[in-house]
């Protein structure tokens, strides 16, 4: 099982080090021990702390395509916004109020997972059925993020949603890459359709990796 404490003080070096993913993904997992605790305070907080790092994560997402150039006033804002969250009071009454938190109920947790199973399936069946939809794949990763982090805060790590995972942040990754070249690129056809075609990814390996992830679903049932 994973340390709540060992989280709460690797959120603090991401934020130190401004690890912008690192950041994102913590506040998440923290997110979902709360969700399997069944409390809703701060739930509210740890989404703010990663939208307050979206803009940031989108930048270094396109860092990696030697076309994207970024204006360097959106740069300036993203790192801004940013800074402004981590140095304010809700930040620090965040760190505060999860250190004071008890320890996870496995009961409880084990009840909480249920609800999370269903809820990827449904975004599963809907990306199948709506492959082209970028908001479909989206919801899906999300969900699947979520279970995965459930599983491993009981200390059960399921490899099939890791890749499920991996695989819709490519397609996640090329959707944003994509924005940005609508945006700042309408003109590049070539370059459009062949972000449209990455972020739509390959639907036969989606369904393999969903059926993948269904029939260790099942075992762990």
């Amino acid at each position: 099982m994973i340390d709540p404490a060992a989280q709460l003080s690797l959120l603090e070096s991401r934020a130190a080090a401004r690890d912008v993913h690192g950041l994102r993904v913590c506040a998440l997992r923290l997110n979902v021990w709360l969700e399997l605790s069944g409390r809703t305070a701060l739930r509210g907080d740890l989404r703010w702390l990663r939208l307050a790092a979206r803009a940031a994560r989108d930048q270094e997402v396109l860092a990696r395509r030697e076309w994207a150039q970024i204006p360097a006033e959106e740069q300036q804002l993203a790192a801004r916004t940013l800074q402004t969250a981590l140095a304010g009071a809700r930040y620090r009454g965040l760190l505060r109020a999860l250190c004071a938190l008890p320890p996870l109920d496995p009961r409880l947790a084990q009840r909480a997972l249920p609800r999370m199973v269903t809820r990827m399936r449904r975004a599963a069946a809907a990306a199948l059925a709506q492959s082209e939809d970028e908001q479909a794949r989206h919801r899906l990763r999300r969900r699947a993020r979520r279970l995965r982090y459930a599983y491993e805060w009981l200390g059960q790590p399921v490899n099939e949603l890791i890749a499920l995972q991996e695989a819709l942040g490519r397609s996640n990754d090329a959707a944003v890459a994509l924005a940005h070249a609508r945006a700042h690129c309408p003109q590049d056809q070539k370059l459009l359709t062949g972000l449209q075609r990455e972020a739509a990814g390959d639907r036969s390996q989606l369904k393999d990796l969903l059926e993948a992830v269904e029939r260790t679903l099942e075992d762990e049932g």
